[in-house]
């Protein structure tokens, strides 16, 4: 799941590189939460910024790549929101690679050798089960709400030209 959407703000190409170089410098605000990290690049034209996972139970955290297209009486921003490649190979493993091996060769359950269609399908559902809701909130919802946090932060508008 890609985002790719072009934006236009009232903010000018220098007001977004001082929020873009304070996200990177922002610290602890108050002291019962961890603080928010980022790491970010500025070329040019180009912006890349994403927020450093915290632990290794914390959800995989998206990239943000942002092109300026042009800055007359508003800035066009060119937006690409991309899932951390680390999670979807995880996630691709865990949802694909596993249940195939299962689905060819089998599964011992309670030290015998799962041999019928319809035991290793019950595992294969048992993993689905557990691994799909698992990429949504931990590799999904974190690209949607990386979105509306961008949109709320530069003040962005969905531009319906292409």
């Amino acid at each position: 799941m890609i985002i790719s959407k072009s934006y236009s703000t009232k903010l000018s190409v220098v007001e977004i590189d001082n929020w873009i170089k304070s996200k990177t410098e922002e610290r602890l605000k108050n002291r019962l939460l961890k603080p928010k990290r980022f790491k970010a690049k500025l070329k040019q034209s180009i912006f890349m910024i994403r927020e450093i996972r915290q632990s290794q139970y914390d959800s995989f955290k998206p990239r943000i790549i942002g092109r300026f297209l042009k800055s007359t009486n508003h800035t066009v921003i060119k937006i690409n929101i991309f899932p951390s490649i680390s999670g979807t190979l995880l996630f691709s493993i865990f949802i694909i690679v596993v249940p195939t091996i299962i689905l060819s060769s089998g599964v011992t359950i309670n030290n015998v050798l799962a041999t019928s269609l319809m035991e290793k399908i019950k595992v294969v559902g048992v993993i689905w089960l557990i691994g799909i809701p698992t990429m949504y909130f931990s590799l999904i919802r974190p690209i949607y709400r990386t979105q509306k946090w961008l949109e709320s932060e530069l003040e962005l508008r969905e531009n319906l030209k292409k």
